[in-house]
Formats: C-alpha cells, sequence, structure tokens
C-alpha cells in the first residue's frame, strides 16, 4: 500500500466529504502516480525526487484548496438501528 491510504484519506477531505469530489481528488492522485511512473523511466532526475510527486501534489491540494472542510454531522456519533 505504501502512503496511499493517506493519499485516500486526502483525497475524501480535498473532496469535501462528496463521492463527487472525492472521485475527482483520486483522478488528480492518480495522474500523479502515473506522471510518477512515467517520469521514473529516464534517468534525468533522482528517483527519490520523482517518487515524491503524489505526496507533495497532495499535501499542496490540501493546504491551498480546502479552506475550512465540514466534517459530515453524524461524525463521530454511534449509530443505533431502529426497531
Amino acid at each position: 500500500i505504501v502512503g496511499q491510504g493517506f493519499i485516500a484519506i486526502a483525497a475524501v477531505i480535498f473532496g469535501k466529504f462528496s463521492p463527487g469530489g472525492a472521485t475527482k481528488a483520486c483522478l488528480l492522485f492518480g495522474l500523479c502516480s502515473g506522471i510518477k511512473s512515467l517520469a521514473s523511466q529516464s534517468n534525468m532526475v533522482s528517483p527519490n525526487l520523482i517518487s515524491m510527486i503524489p505526496y507533495v501534489v497532495t499535501i499542496v491540494a490540501l493546504v491551498l484548496f480546502v479552506g475550512k472542510a465540514h466534517t459530515p454531522a453524524a461524525n463521530g456519533k454511534i449509530f443505533v438501528k431502529s426497531k
């Protein structure tokens, strides 16, 4: 998995806790992973720097574009199944 859980949580937060927004965020972060794979084929840049691309984009996206993310109202509340 190698850190993809962090990117998944960031995608949900970046998508403002909506399915459509999380899908768009996952596509953005997946594109960065694809760029990492394509850029690693050339030896012009250090492989360590190239492997940082998805994580740096994730952190930059969270810092610049999230602002105030409102969590769902039922977050942290115990679910009681009604009879």
